[in-house]
């Protein structure tokens, strides 16, 4: 299913919440998915990521990210949902697990960011989730010539504030990338504390701070296009944003 449907097939779906909230398609809001574990170790980094894409692109976005539970109907309210932390995940229930597939199989996209600095457990509790969600696929390597890094700038890699891999991996479902996982802790490059500095050092910091950023940029990009490589034709967030 293409991602043009996203949204437009949602309406027909009785029990979700607030469905006037999905009419606005001039607001861009990200989600953060809540779990019981250390969900939101990058407090504002979303709200930074929204920050840039709104400065820095035609795209009109909210102020702050949404919290939603993965068991919640709440996130077919929104087409980009992000799953972070810093160890191995606890088990999803079966509920999340059933709204999770319908999110993906609607056309939403799952950005998974990674803030481990040394061990690998977060990451392999994702790639278990994923499976989960779309069973039967792997992570797949995503070099410097996939379309992830050129939606909005031309990159060649991954950027963030460790420099563990510098590949994205996807699972790819119906010729899109659906779940993407950094290594690279994106949002720790992004994240500032009560004072509006940013939190933590990075190597070469103006220059990989900047390539982060864009970094973040490509992926909303990405997250509101449709069969970018092929067509072109953006989510009708771009659409409506374009028309003003």
């Amino acid at each position: 299913m293409k991602r043009r449907q996203f949204l437009s097939t949602l309406l027909t779906i009785p029990f979700i919440p607030n469905i006037f909230a999905l009419l606005d398609y001039s607001k861009f809001t990200a989600a953060k998915v809540k779990y019981n574990g250390n969900w939101n170790l990058r407090e504002n980094a979303l709200r930074r990521i929204m920050y840039e894409v709104n400065k820095r692109t035609s795209i009109s976005c909210s102020k702050e990210p949404a919290v939603v539970e993965p068991s919640d109907t709440a996130i077919f309210n929104y087409p980009f949902i992000c799953i972070s932390g810093d160890r191995e995940l606890p088990d999803f229930s079966p509920l999340s697990i059933t709204r999770l597939k319908r999110f993906i199989n609607k056309g939403g996209f799952i950005f998974v960011d990674s803030s481990e600095e040394r061990s690998d457990e977060f990451y392999k509790s994702i790639r278990k989730l994923a499976n989960q969600i779309v069973p039967g696929t792997e992570f797949t390597t995503l070099d410097g010539n996939n379309v992830i890094y050129k939606t909005f700038y031309m990159l060649t890699r991954s950027y963030g504030r460790l420099n563990k891999r510098d590949f994205f991996e996807g699972i790819i479902y119906e010729n899109r990338i659906a779940i993407l996982f950094s290594h690279n802790d994106l949002l720790g490059s992004l994240e500032r504390d009560e004072l509006g500095n940013y939190k933590y050092s990075i190597p070469d910091e103006s220059n990989r701070r900047e390539l982060s950023i864009r970094t973040a940029v490509n992926i909303v990009m990405y997250s509101l296009t449709v069969d970018y490589k092929d067509d072109q034709i953006h989510h009708p967030f771009i659409k409506e944003r374009t028309r003003r």
